[in-house]
Parts: C-alpha cells; structure tokens; sequence
C-alpha cells in the first residue's frame, strides 16, 4: 500500500533539512492563493496539510511551522479562484506553458496540445444539435482556427483551468457569475429556450407553453438562472462535462419533468449552501423538487427508451449530489431503516447509481454516443494500480476480530475488506485527479448487498470498514456538496461502536481529525502494519 494513504513510516529527515516555510509556501494576496515554490501550483486552503505529508513527506510535528504560516493568510475558497482570468499575466510563481486558444467567434476555449484541440472542435460539430450553440460546423485546422498562446493555470488535477495573457471576450454564461440572491435576477436576460432552426438539427423540441408554465412558474426562475450561472459550473472542473451541465442538462431538462426538478433542488442546496442564513427556505423548497421528481424519475427509470435514457442516466447523477448536499444525518446517507422493504434495502441514491447500468444496457449505445458520454465514461476509466500492493491493508483490515461471527458474516466482512484495500489503491494511483463519481464506484459500487444490510443493523465489523472509507471520501471535500460528510459520517459511528471498537478505526480518527466521544482511542497506538 502507498504511503500516501496510510501512516507514512518513521521518518529519517527532521525538521532541520525541512524547507523554510515562508520559501516553500508563498503567498499571493493579489489572488489570495498560496502557491508551493516547488510544485509551481496554488494549493487548495483544506488541502495544505495534505500536500506538505504526501508530496514532501513532513511529518505531522514537523508541519507546526507550516500552517502556522499560512494560518496568517486570507485565503480564497478554490472555486472562486478556479475561474479568475487574471488581469496581469503572466502570475509569479506560475509556470508558463505552450498551449492554444481557439480563435472561432468569441469561444477562445483553452487547452495545452493540438490532439485536445481538435476534440474541441470535434466536440463542438457532433453535439451543436443537442447544445444549439453557435458552432464551429466544421474540422479545425491550424494556424487558421487556433493560435499559439502562453498558458498558466493556478491548480493541478482536477481543478486544472488554463488561463491566458491574450485579451478574452467574456463568454456568454459568463456575464450571470456573479448570481448570489434573487434579487440579482431580475435584470438579467438568459435565453435557454432552443431557437427556430430546421428540423433536422432539432432533436430537442420544447414542450407546450402550458407544460412549462406548470412547471417553470415565476418563482423557480430565480433558481433556474442560478443553475445555469453557478451551479452547473461548480460540478465538474472538465470543460466538456461543464458544458453538458450547463447548456444540454437545461435543455433537455425542458423535455423531462423529473430532470428540471432535480437541476431546481440542485440549485436551491448549492444556494443554501452560499447562503446559510437562508438555509431553511431553500433547504425546503430542494426537498419538494426532490419528492415532485422522485415519483416521475421513477416511472421513466422502468420505462427506459431512446428518448428518456439520457435524463435518466442524468437524474441519477443529480441524485447523488442531491442527497450529499440535501442529508444533515450522515449515516443516512449509507444505511436505511432496518425495518425498511424498499430498494433492496439500500438508500435510494446507491440504488438507482448501482442499478442504473443495468437497467440501461438496452439504450446505453445512445448514452455512449451523446452529449452525456463523457460522464458515462468516467464510470469505466481503467485504473492502473500495478505499481501498488493491497496485501497489507487487507492484513490489516482481516486483523479486527471477527471469530465469533457467523460464517455468512465472516465472508461479507472479507469480501467488503479486499474490495476496500482495492479501492485505496485506487485513491493512490488516481491521486488528486479522483471524482465523486469515482470515489463511488472503487468500492460502494463493488460491494455486496448484504454487506449493506450489515451496515443497517450496525454490524461492527461494516461499521468499521465504513470509518475507513470516511478516508477516501475526505479526498473529494472540495466539493461543495461533500463538505464536512468524512467527518460527520465518522463521528457517528465513533457513537455507534462500542468502545471497545474504537481501537480499529484510531487510523481514520487521526486521518480526518474526529475525536471519540471518551477520547479513549487517543492513547491506543497503530496497528504494527503501519508503523
């Protein structure tokens, strides 16, 4: 198992041979970024600790000096500097790179090798009927269609977002970027409804003026506008998928009731979310979307056809997100009632995200082929973890007692056990660069339904593994609607363990910075597989 995702081993350097932290982490209040000075890359505020012990491999009574510097420092929160076009370029600090901008109309899209431009544009002709864009409608070609440009970028994996010193038109959404109430609305124009054009590049035809009317009344367009000005761009850092949620999601969501309830519920948690004070309101008016959809998505999830197959794969991806952002209880978010007959018992988000492939695999060439395919690619992206053993965090994991469980138990615990080890594995050959979706499929996805059922009645043993899987789920925190899950989840089930339990999760504990109601696990030391 790679150090990154375990108890490093003792460490031979000491804090004399450390960089001085003012030198290693500067900072840049233009921007209010800091910026490690041998990575050449801003570092997200929550994600400083983490870089200082997997990447320069100090320790945590080394790293003291560390954040007590940047604790100095007002930082920006990293979505509000992922989109910035500075002013003066090129930034300190930041390596300037040889890339391309597109030079169609007011595009300028930007990207660091001809092979992505060209996908650009690709891109852009095979899905202009979905988008009903302004498009390229034709094959790039250099020199003509893009230029030559220096690029910048302040992060690295998956909030890479180039930027350029050669003056940019704002693009269109762009002018909606700074939505934060309702009361911004009012004077802003966002025309989503498809244009007139010919029948052969309208696949998506709007429904009835009475059928929107009913659905997208004066108080929800508060909520629509903010979806298509913030909220889509805060679900993916990748250019193509932020296109698909911004433009072919509402789009399509006019065809589809249950899909615009869900984009709305999105919206109104991402705004509650920026909005605490008004937390309440739109905290209830999620909910309703989410119960007016739920019956609809439902039908059309037993129905799939060539025409609802996208907004179903769709709908399930914003249900995840929903119900991440939507449950204040955490445990609920992986265990049901015990009592409970429905989804096979497991919570609604996990069913549909796990019974959706299958139950699509008669219309997946069409989700495989459209506008949606990058999200359904990233379900089945390989994952090389060769160069990583999982042989010692199974050890590790199959050295909690568990001799006098029943048999059917036992296996169900080794099974989730070998499936977890896999899954850090994962984390550590994906690095930074791993999603929700991701972090979803390496294990949820993989383990058995009666391991479920072990979480449900609060089995020990699957609580314990569900505290080690608190780890892999604090690496994608940045995300606005996982905030503060890892945590939450893990210290309920430091309330739902016995003490005598604690021991087994003390690597969890630490990870992530949960306490046990006793405190006892403090005094207990690691398992000899890590030290």
């Amino acid at each position: 198992m790679s150090k990154a995702l375990t108890k490093p081993p003792r460490a031979s350097a000491s804090a004399a041979t450390d960089p001085i932290p003012s030198e290693l982490l500067k900072y840049l209040e233009k921007y209010r970024v800091v910026v490690c000075t041998v990575c050449q890359y801003a570092i997200q505020p929550n994600a400083i600790a983490r870089h200082l012990k997997e990447i320069h491999r100090i320790t945590r009574s080394r790293r003291r000096p560390f954040m007590q510097h940047v604790s100095k420092f007002e930082l920006a929160e990293q979505d509000c500097v992922v989109g910035l076009t500075p002013q003066d370029f090129p930034v300190p600090l930041l390596p300037v790179q040889s890339g391309l901008q597109c030079q169609y109309n007011s595009c300028l899209h930007l990207c660091a090798t001809e092979k992505r431009m060209k996908s650009h544009w690709i891109l852009t002709n095979l899905e202009v009927l979905a988008f009903r864009l302004s498009n390229h409608e034709r094959r790039g070609q250099p020199i003509i269609d893009w230029k030559p440009v220096p690029l910048q970028t302040f992060f690295k994996g998956n909030l890479l977002r180039y930027f350029t010193g050669t003056p940019r038109i704002k693009e269109p959404d762009k002018k909606l970027a700074h939505f934060c109430s309702d009361n911004d609305v009012k004077d802003i124009e966002v025309n989503i409804e498809p244009k007139p054009t010919e029948a052969a590049r309208a696949p998506l035809s709007p429904p009835s003026a009475i059928q929107l009317s009913n659905l997208i009344d004066s108080s929800n367009n508060p909520l629509l506008h903010h979806y298509i000005a913030s909220t889509s761009l805060s679900l993916s850092t990748n250019s193509e998928m932020r296109l698909m949620w911004q433009v072919f999601v509402p789009q399509l969501a006019y065809q589809h009731q249950f899909l615009m309830h869900a984009i709305l519920a999105c919206s109104a948690l991402h705004l509650a979310y920026q909005n605490p004070e008004r937390q309440q309101e739109l905290v209830a008016k999620a909910t309703e979307h989410q119960d007016l959809g739920m019956p609809l998505f439902r039908w059309a999830m037993a129905n799939p056809d060539l025409r609802n197959c996208e907004a179903v794969f769709l709908y399930t991806h914003l249900l995840v997100i929903n119900c991440f952002a939507l449950e204040k209880e955490a445990e609920r978010l992986f265990m049901v009632d015990g009592n409970a007959k429905d989804d096979e018992g497991l919570p609604a988000w996990l069913f549909f995200i796990r019974g959706g492939c299958s139950m699509l695999c008669n219309v997946w060439d069409k989700i495989e082929a459209g506008p949606v395919r990058y999200l359904a690619v990233a379900w089945d992206f390989p994952i090389d973890i060769s160069a990583y053993s999982d042989q010692p965090l199974i050890d590790y994991f199959l050295s909690v007692p568990h001799d006098d469980w029943d048999e059917q138990k036992q296996t169900q615990y080794r099974i989730a056990s070998v499936e977890l080890a896999n899954a850090f594995c994962c984390m550590q050959a994906m690095g930074e660069n791993a999603t929700t979706w991701d972090i979803i499929r390496i294990w949820l996805m993989r383990i058995p339904v009666p391991f479920m059922d072990l979480l449900k009645i609060y089995d020990p043993g699957a609580l314990i593994l569900l505290a080690h899987y608190c780890i892999i789920l604090s690496r994608v925190e940045s995300s606005w609607y996982l905030k503060g899950r890892a945590s939450r989840l893990l210290f309920m089930i430091t309330r739902r363990l016995d003490e005598k339990w604690h021991r087994y999760i003390r690597w969890p504990l630490e990870e992530i910075g949960v306490s046990t109601p006793s405190g006892a696990a403090k005094q207990l030391s690691w398992p000899p597989v890590f030290e």
